[in-house]
């Protein structure tokens, strides 16, 4: 009896062994084996964080190859990332990091870029996976009329590519038969285009398949410009500027200079160096079409165009003083001005009497005239009035502005440098969201406004509740980060909470003051990430600070200055994470 129960023991464990095999089989099958490159001789301790190791930057260490090329093989299941609400269905998110990054760098040469989660890289795992497809919209101009075609195969774990189903389409155009291109071993498939392209768009398409009956396909695209000159700043933007810098590229045989025309009209000439050139350029009101052009070999080589549109203000300036004559007050208008010729003089107005003044005076609300005397009141606090100022093209401009009167009679106009009673009077009360309540959330602070009413609180402090490339936390994490000045952060809630909880602290007769940050952004912004990604030739560069500023006195001395290794300042008692913005500049 012993040994048929020992011999059915052994049979049972060489069973479930047998099955184990066969699980961790059908699974490999399922998943394949995908080698990671990023190249920059600059870094050290590069990583591969993604959605398949919880975004650990210490986690996946890749390989130092040499020569700036690092390097790491992951095994990744087929289909993508497999959790609930995955942002890239049928893809895996990831970046790379090195030590001292201050923002995580994507995939440059991989054109499959997520804009909705702060420009992470992502890679479709199919059989096969295809990856690094070149040149892509990435790289988008190709100094040759015959570029060179590159991207990696890797087929499922134990699949073989099928060569002879590669398909290389340019510009609707196939090509077959290139298997000889596609190397096993590296799994890079590499060509040239099998025929000159013009200069110009074109898209291409990479398909493949593999014995075990998958197939997949990548599409991309790019321009050529052989013997090639392209403006590389950005157009297609509207901008207050009168002179902006365009930067371009060059090349071609005997280009040494190249000529930047405006609208087909206005030319202004730059020296090429080491192919490139630099030219400031005038703009005119409204849309400036720019193309370089260049002698290359007695040919005329010609950029694609290039536009800005320019705006100029024409709207007027209202503008509201006050006069204490004694028994009245003058309300006066004459000060409103209009940027163009001759329409200062031609402006119209409307006045309006703002509701909730200590007393009404009547007689303001709909008079039209530059100048409005009214009866001097004898209630005491503050009178506000509004003004629209319009010319005669339509362009118009409204503004407020208020006096005072002390229960003693003494009149006082509002100014600049001179501080409401609201503000000498006020009693603050400052709310961190994420301390305030257990669960930190703009909605469950919302019941506490009428006991911060009863204390006798009248103004609201928020700490700044945008979002953040981070959650907020009652540590470093306090909201200063902000990556969308526009968005309430999801941990606090919806921007139709934080709307419903200002209007509750209105009708309780409390104001509210939004904590933003003017001085900086986070570097997670958009802005900064299309300026790190083109530098000069992004239009967000010149929006932030690349020079140190010459300071003595006390503030911004005591944080101490300092620069990211890419060109970016900011004050180094805070972090690299925070950006200083630029407002020099008249589009920041």
């Amino acid at each position: 009896m012993r040994f048929i129960v020992k011999r059915l023991v052994v049979r049972m464990l060489a069973w479930t062994g047998i099955t184990l095999l066969a699980l961790y089989a059908a699974r490999a099958q399922d998943s394949v084996d995908v080698t990671f490159r990023y190249q920059n001789n600059a870094v050290t301790g590069v990583t591969l964080p993604g959605e398949f190791n919880g975004w650990n930057n210490s986690a996946w260490p890749m390989t130092d190859l040499g020569g700036g090329l690092w390097t790491r093989t992951a095994r990744l299941s087929l289909g993508g990332n497999p959790a609930p609400g995955a942002l890239v269905p049928g893809a895996w998110q990831y970046k790379f990091y090195y030590t001292g990054a201050g923002s995580w760098p994507n995939d440059p040469l991989n054109h499959h870029v997520n804009p909705a989660d702060n420009n992470n890289s992502f890679i479709y795992t199919r059989d096969p996976t295809i990856y690094q497809v070149l040149p892509n919209q990435r790289q988008p101009v190709v100094a040759s009329a015959t570029p060179v075609i590159s991207a990696y195969i890797f087929p499922k774990v134990g699949a073989t590519l099928d060569t002879s189903s590669i398909v290389l389409t340019i510009d609707g155009i196939a090509t077959t038969g290139l298997g000889a291109s596609y190397d096993p071993a590296t799994k890079l498939f590499s060509t040239t285009a099998p025929a000159p392209l013009l200069n110009g768009s074109h898209t291409l398409i990479l398909r493949a398949r593999t014995f075990s009956g998958g197939s997949s396909a990548d599409t991309v695209t790019f321009v050529t410009q052989s013997g090639y000159i392209q403006i590389t700043s950005q157009g297609g933007y509207t901008t207050r500027a009168t002179r902006k810098t365009l930067y371009g590229a060059a090349q071609g045989a005997g280009v040494d200079s190249v000529k930047v025309v405006r609208n087909g009209t206005d030319t202004v000439a730059a020296g090429v160096t080491l192919g490139r050139f630099t030219v400031t350029v005038d703009l005119v009101e409204g849309v400036n079409t720019f193309r370089a052009l260049a002698d290359s070999a007695g040919s005329l080589v010609s950029s694609l165009p290039c536009a800005l549109t320019r705006f100029v203000n024409h709207a007027p300036t209202a503008s509201i003083r006050f006069q204490d004559i004694g028994t009245g007050v003058i309300l006066i208008a004459n000060g409103s001005t209009d940027p163009d010729t001759g329409q200062s003089g031609t402006l119209t107005f409307a006045w309006k009497e703002e509701p909730g003044n200590p007393s009404v005076i009547g007689g303001v609300t709909g008079a039209t005239a530059p100048q409005v005397t009214i009866p001097r009141p004898t209630v005491a606090g503050t009178y506000m009035f509004s003004l629209v100022a319009a010319d005669g093209d339509g362009n118009r401009d409204t503004t407020r502005s208020c006096f005072s009167l002390t229960p003693a009679g003494t009149f006082s106009a509002a100014t600049l440098a001179s501080s409401p009673e609201w503000v000498r009077e006020g009693r603050m009360y400052e709310m961190f969201f994420k301390m305030h309540t257990p669960s930190g959330t703009v909605n469950a602070a919302l019941p506490d406004l009428n006991r911060i009413a009863a204390m006798g609180y009248n103004i609201l402090w928020l700490m700044p509740v945008m979002k953040n490339p981070y959650p907020m936390n009652n540590g470093t994490g306090t909201g200063y980060d902000i990556m969308d000045f526009t968005t309430v952060a999801p941990e606090y809630g919806s921007n139709l909470d934080l709307q419903n909880f200002i209007a509750r602290a209105h009708q309780l007769s409390m104001r509210v003051i939004l904590d933003i940050t003017p001085n900086h952004t986070s570097a997670s912004h958009p802005f900064v990430l299309d300026a790190r990604t083109t530098r000069e030739s992004s239009r967000y560069w010149t929006w932030y600070q690349h020079q140190m500023i010459a300071y003595t006195g006390p503030g911004i001395g005591e944080l101490g200055q300092s620069i990211t290794s890419d060109g970016f300042v900011y004050y180094g008692g805070l972090s690299d994470e925070l950006l200083n913005y630029n407002w020099a500049d008249v589009d920041a």
